[in-house]
């Protein structure tokens, strides 16, 4: 199970101005106080809008630090065995989530609890441990040019010092489950194969280790959609087979709604909706609406 608790994320911005004065500390200091629930408030402006105006204030604060917020006080559970879409729009923060669930980005404040141990603050050798119960599928494959379909998919049990016999027969056994059992395939380059080829090859790699946890960023992007149902598949297989719990971050709204079992949907730094796909798609929000109808026109907008 992947849990997130409040957790807040900002990155610096390329020209960070000057460390803002006291008086302008003291002056930010009082609009975040404002927003605080139960303050200066004559009755409640609900739940959605309150988060708006605090995240709202918290972006001019960090800002003025030179920050920018991607996610604001973002809390999930992604439960074990189960398939979790994560959708959005472009530079919300989807794979900025997947890198903080692998560790490989700390967050301002909050929580991540990967079956239960908080990751957050943890020694990279200890995170490194973590790590081994985890696969990636990253976008575009990121296979080793250099190294065969066969070497790819036995990197990672190489790294862990499996016999070259046993990492053979798991590779072959891999390649197979991803429809690529052919010899010839396993002793090509990647450049020698075509990039649905390479998706699955990616999927062997990172089932290759017997991983509980799958990350997905983009797994059909760019693919036909005879490619993109097979991937789908497969992705739906290590779940119903192995038992993984997948996490996959995508703008293909037909593999979303298909394979999940439940949607995620990022915009604005935090969770616009959150739940199984029937209810995403009956969700009264503007923006899921937008996002579900591809509208240009909505409270999405495009810079």
């Amino acid at each position: 199970m992947i849990e997130f608790r409040n957790v807040t994320y900002s990155v610096q911005t390329a020209n960070a101005p000057a460390e803002p004065s006291a008086q302008e500390t003291k002056n930010e200091d009082t609009q975040e106080d404002v927003i605080k629930p139960g303050m200066l408030w004559k009755r409640s402006p609900g739940p959605r809008l309150h988060h708006k105006i605090a995240a709202s204030a918290r972006r001019r604060f960090l800002r003025k630090r030179g920050r920018n917020l991607i996610l604001d006080d973002v809390s999930f559970v992604i439960p074990e065995r189960s398939i979790s879409c994560i959708m959005g729009v472009s530079g919300t923060g989807k794979t900025t989530l997947l890198r903080l669930m692998a560790g490989l980005l700390q967050p301002d404040s909050g929580e991540i609890l990967i079956d239960g141990q908080n990751i957050v603050g943890l020694p990279e050798r200890e995170m490194n441990e973590v790590r081994r119960s985890m696969g990636f599928v990253f976008q575009y494959g990121a296979l080793f040019d250099s190294l065969t379909v066969g070497e790819n998919v036995g990197f990672g049990l190489e790294q862990m010092g499996r016999p070259k016999s046993e990492i053979a027969d798991i590779v072959n056994a891999r390649l197979k489950d991803v429809g690529l059992p052919d010899e010839g395939v396993r002793n090509k380059l990647p450049s020698e194969i075509s990039g649905g080829m390479r998706k699955r090859v990616a999927m062997a790699r990172a089932l290759a280790t017997s991983p509980k946890i799958l990350l997905y960023d983009e797994p059909t992007s760019g693919l036909d959609p005879v490619m993109a149902r097979v991937i789908d598949d497969l992705v739906v297989k290590s779940r119903d087979q192995s038992g993984t719990t997948n996490v996959v971050v995508s703008h293909h709204l037909p593999s979303i709604l298909r394979i999940s079992d439940r949607v995620l949907m990022l915009h604005d730094a935090h969770l616009e909706a959150e739940g199984p796909p029937d209810e995403v798609k009956k969700s009264g929000s503007e923006v899921v609406r937008q996002f579900l109808e591809g509208r240009a026109d909505g409270p999405i907008t495009v810079a």
